[in-house]
């Protein structure tokens, strides 16, 4: 059932994620914020909307949640990513992005709901601490969901803007990053969880990375640079301390993993170094380039996003062990870690072309391989 429940949210994604590569290349009214918003809030949180309730539910062995819940949670994250979009996007007034922004955080709520819920009926205690890691990553999103809705209203000010992406940035989509990659690592390279990542490690890594976040955002938004630069180098240094909690793989793992491996580190690599990269330019003033963002979004979330469903799209498709390792085999793609860095280099020396055409084989490399999967998939279905 979860596993249904998940497939069909990655599905939704997968739509959001041709429509901001879309948006990129289109001419259309609010430049690099469109794309942006719609793979961070219609892909990214698409994808946290159906993922993280998933492994919550696999890995705590908790029931999993009523269809006409995550149905709901779904369809108010949809209309209102639209409606925000189609809002900006044709100046259509005020009250169109409020109630839109307002169905967002009403998704972000029954998230939490969904996932406290998992937490409190769990089996094995062991996915706690990324559990309430993601309870702390909808909260910012609550908060970058209010700072956004507050913007759309007339609130104006380069300190409230960068705040409201910082939250929803660095505290949502960060947070839920942070508190999956030690136990998704261990999954990807088939091996036990590090030692040194004891359920109070965890908690704290998250915790301080959270409190980053907060220092971040209300000093953006109290105009405070320097504690704001503060805020995020902090923040950097929890993406270190995570890393060091994850497995250390050796090469017969690295073997096996191979690109979808590559994908997590590059992607780990440009999250924090995007972050310094802010941290550095926000010394001169709040709110960080388009470059630097499009850079973090692409060359970080989306190789790690992208790395994450290499690995589990054969596992949602199902099947014995045989034809997990023929999926394992068709998501093996060295093409996709070439594009996706090639399209972040490009954001992040201001290339348009280069950003087209490194997303453009990416998404067609990622679509003939889903092709094959779906296909082989049908195809082992009508044998039977």
């Amino acid at each position: 059932m979860v596993h249904r429940q998940a497939r069909s949210g990655l599905l939704v994604a997968a739509a959001f994620a041709i429509g901001a590569a879309l948006a990129a290349v289109l001419p259309h009214q609010t430049g690099a914020w469109l794309p942006l918003h719609l793979f961070l809030v219609g892909t990214v949180l698409s994808s946290i909307s159906a993922v993280a309730p998933m492994l919550a539910v696999a890995w705590s062995a908790a029931p999993p949640p009523s269809d006409a819940i995550v149905r709901l949670q779904r369809v108010l994250l949809l209309l209102g990513t639209l409606g925000v979009a189609f809002g900006r996007e044709f100046d259509r007034g005020v009250l169109l992005i409020a109630l839109s922004g307002t169905a967002v955080a009403c998704s972000l709520g029954l998230l939490a709901v969904l996932l406290a819920r998992i937490r409190r009926h769990a089996v094995v205690a062991r996915f706690n601490p990324a559990i309430d890691g993601y309870l702390l990553a909808v909260a910012f999103g609550l908060v970058g969901s209010g700072l956004g809705v507050a913007l759309g209203g007339g609130a104006s000010g380069g300190g409230i803007r960068a705040a409201h992406l910082t939250a929803n940035l660095l505290g949502l989509v960060g947070l839920v990053i942070a508190a999956t990659l030690p136990y998704m690592t261990a999954t990807q390279i088939r091996s036990k969880m590090a030692r040194r990542a004891t359920p109070a490690a965890l908690r704290a890594t998250t915790a301080a990375m959270a409190s980053a976040v907060a220092v971040a955002v209300v000093s953006l938004t109290l105009g405070q640079t320097l504690l704001a630069t503060t805020g995020y180098l902090l923040y950097a240094a929890g993406i270190l301390a995570t890393v060091a909690l994850c497995p250390i793989p050796r090469m017969r793992q690295l073997r096996w993993a191979g690109p979808r491996l590559v994908l997590l580190g590059t992607g780990v690599l440009w999250w924090a170094g995007g972050v310094v990269a802010i941290a550095t330019s926000t010394v001169s003033g709040p709110g960080a380039s388009t470059r630097l963002v499009s850079a973090l979004v692409i060359g970080g979330y989306g190789q790690i996003l992208a790395g994450s469903v290499a690995y589990l799209a054969p596992v949602l498709r199902g099947g014995g062990h045989a034809r997990l390792g023929q999926g394992f085999q068709i998501t093996r793609s060295p093409v996709v870690v070439l594009a996706a860095n090639v399209a972040a280099f490009g954001a992040l020396f201001g290339s348009p072309l280069t950003v087209a055409a490194g997303i453009g084989v990416w998404l067609a490399d990622s679509a003939l391989r889903a092709t094959r999967l779906m296909t082989s998939s049908r195809n082992a279905r009508q044998q039977q």
